[in-house]
């Protein structure tokens, strides 16, 4: 559920730091890699974005902005929130 005036932002996983021995460096990116597809996994499992929307947003490297409208229509929320006018 999300306020009617609300922007929600979906992006990948990141882990901030590329400084570290090389096995480091690479461990830390196997395990990114492993949460990221858990991640897609559970949106997929719980959304009605398509595996084509969600691989070409990751694909891009970009944030993805929706209105509670998009949210509701793809499945990220369940219901739009209307405040209470006094």
């Amino acid at each position: 559920m999300a306020y009617e005036n609300t922007t929600l932002m979906y992006h990948q996983l990141s882990w901030g730091s590329g400084f570290g021995k090389v096995r480091d460096i690479d461990e830390a990116n196997t395990q990114v890699k492993k949460d990221q597809e858990k991640l897609d996994k559970i949106i997929l499992d719980n959304t009605k974005i398509t595996k084509e929307q969600l691989e070409n947003m990751n694909e891009r490297k970009k944030d993805w902005f929706m209105d509670v409208k998009e949210a509701f229509k793809l499945g990220v929320i369940d219901e739009i929130i209307k405040p209470n006018k006094k």
